[in-house]
């Protein structure tokens, strides 16, 4: 079973459940509660164990990187002339999909998280 749409899998005497059918069987009357009842029923011996996500160690995730900051970073910046024109070129380019606008702006200030100017804006804005 290894379908993306599989609320949970046998493996060895463990029933494997995705984190939403664990959270939604334990509600009494749902499907879900019926399903995981039927489940225990005919693997009694089984265990039961919601699955974790897998996570990257040391993946760098850039939070507190604001399209406020990002503008303000770029109009600052005296060695890159159209910052902020190029910003907005880009913002309004990728309008609806910020990861692209943050995958831009990586690219091109790939410095920002050793600036001061950043340091003092997650600074301020963790208050």
């Amino acid at each position: 079973m290894s379908n993306r749409h599989t609320k949970y899998t046998i493996e060895g005497t463990v029933i494997k459940t995705t984190k939403a059918f664990y959270k939604s069987s334990m509600r009494v009357g749902t499907e879900d509660f019926n399903t995981l009842k039927e489940l225990r029923m005919v693997y009694p011996n089984h265990t039961i164990s919601p699955t974790k996500i897998n996570t990257k160690q040391g993946k760098q995730t850039h939070n507190g990187l604001t399209f406020d900051f990002m503008k303000r970073y770029a109009n600052a910046r005296t060695d890159y002339k159209n910052g902020v024109t190029e910003f907005e070129a880009v913002k309004e380019m990728y309008k609806g999909k910020p990861s692209r606008v943050k995958s831009w702006f990586l690219e091109n200030f790939p410095e920002y998280a050793n600036s001061v100017e950043f340091a003092e804006h997650i600074a301020k804005n963790a208050a």
